[in-house]
């Protein structure tokens, strides 16, 4: 045991004594430079070379110093290859030193390029080039194939391309570095394509990146980012800021970003703040923060976005990209972002692979959205994803909260709230989209559902084409080209098969009254198994909505096609927002808002359901209901309806009767909890007896985006009577 410790005593000694002798064999030499000096002085402090093409010419070893006389400008190119390998104990050292900071002015050239080196250190530095679009092709300050190098408290200006550049190193430390004025981006990092370890260990802290417009020259991609990383792995990005970047990318297609990763694995951004970056005109992308395409086992948090003309946080992975998973964005803030790229949203998902198997687990969790123009999520049509979660979030969005398809993500305990209304909605949405069979959009607005034959039968209003809004009315009447309607079909409620167009539109003809430059809404279908004819009752009006009559078709196939065969005021009274009941002794009853919309009527149908009759009932008189949606449940009638706000969603209320024409009695709002108020942010269309579920309902109403009409959503929700009162609340879909 004594022979074991004396061993090791005397390594220790050796080990000791050898880096003694390491440190005592290097005789560090100090280089000093000024406007002063000569090139054929010893470069000492009192004697100083003047150039830096002499400091070029010099052999440097590891543990020598370069010093530039602070307050004046030296012109050229700074390159260094330190001879040797370097060590912690004597560090190679650029600085200034005097009274202020030197200027490395290099025109159209690199103004400092360290290569093949290790332990550097750098500091208190200027460099300027000519300027990104009067000469300058080049980066400002350059590492190469380095490592243990530090950068502190450098100021970089006039590059074409970086500021500052690192490329393919390891252990690299860049602090308090300030790059505006430049091309590409303020800092970036590039390696070996297709290698995430080409850069190891980077850390990326305290920095300022502004005004960074973009690379005239770059014709190909984006350009114009204040911090952009790739091909790396375990990088830190911390308490740094962008802004102002990207305004004059010569490019339209994908935009410059704030602070962002790509083709990266385990990087940290956090604690940084990403405000007002501009992206390229008409730009697909851009914005506040982004972990791009390949990026995997990264962080994004305790950041704060706002005011970028792209989405705050994007979530990209583009075509050819290694795999993109394993990420997560979480205490971080957005306001007002997105509101000029074609993210129109602070929080954007991407996928132009395709494929969900490129692109998957994403945790979103805590963090506060905020737009006051815009949405706060946009799922892009190319956005396949698998194992995203939405957790614990504050989202605010204008006219949508959700733009696109909400698909299979996991929505939980988020709070959510539209067009700046309170209260938040303190749960998450229901499915607001759906797909069809064959993976479309449910093109069916409005709709009603028969049940026929053990198969639902939905139909609803196409809406297609841009929105425009009628000029010279007294409320945000906004329009799309009528497009007829639309029939689906299921046998599970889930799964809807298209069944095509139950009732064409015509093109051209203003006299017709389904021509597209018309309004055809709320479309509902009985079967009448008398006749044996499926009947379609709907709203017909004129954009000015002056017409106000209820149009009926009929065929004899549930999925169409229908004949249309006119239109009616019933009893010459107004007919605008509808909804077809039929009672359990067949007879069927026409419910709808008249006398502009300060009633609701309810008139009986004929025998074949394709008139009305003389028996009407004025009901909820000046009480200004409309989308009314009627059902029966043990001899009682139920009627839900909404106020009048124009696209604007309100309370709804319920009324009770006894006998389908009345008298109804008004029982006040059947949704209950958090966004009650807004109807969950949608307006009634229909109430469905679930087949084989008895005393189970579906509360079908939509949510319309009003400036967008054909990406208006729907909200379908459990109903249920308890104790004779009706029920509303966000929960499981049935």
């Amino acid at each position: 045991m004594l022979l074991r410790k004396t061993i090791l005593l005397a390594t220790l000694i050796c080990n000791y004594f050898s880096a003694s002798v390491m440190a005592e064999n290097i005789n560090p030499r100090s280089y000093y430079i000024s406007t002063a000096g000569k090139d054929i002085n010893p470069g000492n402090k009192n004697a100083p070379f003047r150039s830096i093409e002499k400091l070029n010419s010099l052999s440097i070893n590891p543990g020598d110093s370069i010093l530039l006389e602070g307050g004046q400008t030296f012109s050229g190119s700074l390159i260094i290859h330190v001879a040797g390998e370097g060590n912690r104990y004597h560090p190679f050292y650029i600085s200034s030193y005097g009274k202020g900071t030197a200027v490395i002015q290099s025109g159209n050239e690199q103004a400092v390029l360290i290569s093949q080196t290790s332990w550097l250190e750098i500091q208190n530095l200027k460099l300027v080039g000519s300027g990104r679009s009067k000469g300058n092709t080049n980066n400002g300050f350059a590492i190469s194939n380095c490592k243990h190098i530090r950068a502190d408290k450098l100021e970089i200006t006039g590059f074409q391309k970086s500021g500052f550049l690192i490329y393919a190193s390891e252990n690299i430390s860049v602090n308090r570095v300030f790059a505006y004025e430049n091309g590409f981006a303020g800092i970036s990092m590039s390696g070996v394509e297709g290698n995430k370890k080409s850069n190891l260990t980077i850390y990326i802290g305290h920095c300022r990146t502004e005004n960074n417009p973009g690379d005239p020259t770059n014709l190909k991609n984006h350009s114009g980012n204040g911090i952009v990383v790739a091909q790396c792995t375990n990088v830190k990005i911390e308490y740094c800021t962008a802004t102002n970047n990207g305004w004059d990318m010569p490019r339209i297609g994908n935009g410059p970003v704030g602070i962002w990763a790509y083709e990266a694995d385990s990087v940290i951004i956090q604690h940084c703040i990403s405000f007002r970056n501009k992206t390229s005109k008409g730009g697909a992308d851009g914005g506040g923060f982004d972990l791009d395409g390949g990026v995997t086992h990264s962080i994004v948090q305790y950041n704060k976005s706002y005011e970028n003309q792209g989405a705050g946080y994007c979530i990209f992975q583009y075509l050819y990209a290694s795999e993109w998973h394993d990420n997560i964005f979480r205490y971080n803030t957005s306001k007002d972002d997105g509101l000029v790229s074609d993210a129109r949203s602070g929080v954007y998902i991407w996928n132009s692979s395709r494929d969900s198997n490129q692109f998957y687990n994403c945790l979103f969790e805590h963090n506060k959205i905020y737009n006051s123009k815009e949405a706060a999520i946009h799922f892009s049509e190319l956005s396949a994803r698998k194992g995203f979660t939405f957790s614990n979030n504050y989202f605010t969005g204008h006219d949508s909260l959700i733009l696109g398809d909400k698909g299979v993500d996991h929505f939980i305990s988020n709070q959510w709230r539209l067009n700046g209304k309170e209260p938040y909605i303190n749960a998450d949405l229901p499915a607001i989209k759906w797909n069809d069979t064959e993976g479309h959009f449910i093109n069916a607005h409005g709709a009603g559902i028969l049940f026929y034959h053990d198969t639902y039968y939905m139909f609803g209003e196409i809406k297609k084409g841009s929105t425009w809004q009628v000029p010279h009315q007294s409320w945000e009447n906004y329009r799309v080209p009528a497009g007829g309607v639309s029939c689906y079909s299921s046998k599970d409620f889930k799964k809807w098969k298209y069944e095509g167009v139950a009732l064409a539109a015509v093109t051209g003809d203003s006299t017709n009254e389904l021509d597209t430059g018309r309004v055809v809404e709320r479309p509902k279908v009985v079967y009448n198994a008398s006749t044996k004819k499926f009947v379609m009752w709907m709203h017909i009006d004129k954009n000015d909505y002056s017409y106000a009559r209820a149009g009926v078709a009929v065929s004899d196939h549930p999925q169409g096609p229908f004949k249309y065969l006119g239109s009616v005021r019933p009893n010459d009274q107004e007919s605008r927002d509808m909804t077809l009941f039929q009672d359990d002794d067949g007879k069927a009853y026409l419910i709808y808002a008249s006398e502009g919309n300060s009633t609701m009527q309810i008139c009986l149908l004929n025998a074949d359901y394709l008139s009305p009759t003389k028996n009407y009932t004025r009901i909820l008189v000046n009480r200004n209901r409309e989308a009314p949606a009627v059902f029966k449940q043990e001899g009682k009638y139920y009627l839900i309806t909404s106020l009048c706000s124009g696209w604007t969603p309100n309370a709804a209320s319920y009324a009770v009767a006894d006998h389908i024409q009345g008298e109804w009695k008004t029982m006040g709002n059947p949704c209950i909890g958090p966004g009650a108020e807004t109807t969950f942010d949608a307006q009634s269309t229909y109430v469905l007896p679930l087949q084989g579920k008895n005393g189970s309902y579906l509360f079908m109403s939509d949510r319309w985006n009003k400036t967008d009409l054909p990406d208006s959503r729907y909200c379908w929700l459990p109903l249920h009577i308890l104790n004779g009162k009706v029920e509303i609340k966000i929960e499981d879909h049935p």
